[in-house]
Order: structure tokens, then C-alpha cells, then sequence
């Protein structure tokens, strides 16, 4: 490029990046979610657990009916629909906490198959999805998410063992919010 036009056009370009900072930019209506995109998040979600929990099993070969302390319960609670969406918001991201726990955990003790790493992503980033979708749902502020409690895990048996348990309650889990999400939504 020629010296001549270089200065002419990072002026051009300086003058564009303050006009843009300039403007006063409205952002877009956020289109409500509706029932059958949570619906299909959440269909989505269990299939993805389903297909992690799966591939977990073939990769360790052992299971486990323990459930270590720290892991969360499967209940939800709430009398109202807007308190039981809130339950389900902040238990989706502690269940994501979790996930994430045992992903970091395959990658420094098993350097994770590539399928297992996979799966265990694509679980993160749906929980992720889909509270950022009942999140949406909410009209109150978003409720605080509990700190991750995770006791110490010293020898590979245990890190197997919670692995497990998480990927099992979160399947039950999903299962539950399946049944309190179907039945909320047809009443409103």
C-alpha cells in the first residue's frame, strides 16, 4: 500500500471507531422463550447425560451405588412456579460445577479419551444452555448458585466413584425437572 493512502485511511479508520462509540445503540427485544424451546433444551440436555453416562460406563467398566456428601439431591423444591424455576436454575448450574469437577479430573488422571472429553463438554456447555434458558423463564432476579463442595478425592476409586455419582443424580435429576417442567407449563 502506498504511503500516500496509508494515513488517509487509518484516519478513515480512527473517525469510524469514534462515531460507532458515539452512537447511541438501542439494544434488541429480547424474544421470550417458549415452552417447547425449553422443552427441547431440556430433551436435548438428557440426551446428552445419557449418552455421557454411557460412554463414563464403557471407560471405567465399574459402577458404583455410593453417593459421596457434596454431590446435590435430586428434589425440587418450591411452592410456586417461579420459586421451583428458581430451584431448577441454581441446581442446573451446580450440577454444572460438578461436571466440569469431573472433567478436570479425567483430564489429570486419565488424559480422557477423546470420546469421554467430548461428552463431558458438550454436558457442560447444555447445562449452561438450558439455565440460561429457564433463567429467561424468570421474572425475579437470578437466584444465587451454592459454592461447589468437593471433599477430597485422593486415590483414582474415588474420583471414579464421584464421577459416577454425579452423572447418576444428574440423570435423575433431569428426569425429575422433566416431570415438575411438563407439568408447570401445561398449568400456565
Amino acid at each position: 500500500m502506498d504511503y500516500q493512502l496509508e494515513r488517509p485511511l487509518h484516519f478513515a479508520g480512527v473517525l469510524l471507531i469514534l462515531v460507532m462509540n458515539g452512537c447511541l445503540v438501542f439494544s434488541a427485544p429480547r424474544q421470550p422463550i417458549t415452552h417447547q424451546q425449553i422443552t427441547r433444551r431440556l430433551r436435548s440436555l438428557k440426551f446428552f447425560i445419557n449418552e455421557l453416562f454411557q460412554e463414563y460406563i464403557a471407560f471405567h467398566q465399574d459402577r458404583n451405588t455410593s453417593v459421596p456428601s457434596g454431590i446435590p439431591d435430586v428434589d425440587i423444591s418450591g411452592a410456586t412456579v417461579e420459586e421451583r424455576l428458581q430451584h431448577i436454575y441454581s441446581k442446573t448450574m451446580l450440577f454444572r460445577a460438578h461436571v466440569h469437577q469431573v472433567q478436570l479430573y479425567h483430564e489429570q488422571n486419565w488424559n480422557n479419551s477423546e470420546k469421554l472429553a467430548t461428552c463431558l463438554n458438550v454436558v457442560h456447555v447444555q447445562c449452561r444452555y438450558f439455565a440460561s434458558s429457564v433463567r429467561n423463564l424468570l421474572r425475579t432476579p437470578v437466584p444465587t448458585v451454592p459454592a461447589l463442595e468437593v471433599g477430597p478425592h485422593g486415590n483414582k476409586f474415588q474420583i471414579r466413584v464421584y464421577g459416577w455419582a454425579v452423572l447418576r443424580q444428574l440423570q435423575d435429576w433431569i428426569t425429575a425437572v422433566e416431570t415438575v417442567l411438563t407439568a408447570d407449563l401445561q398449568d400456565s
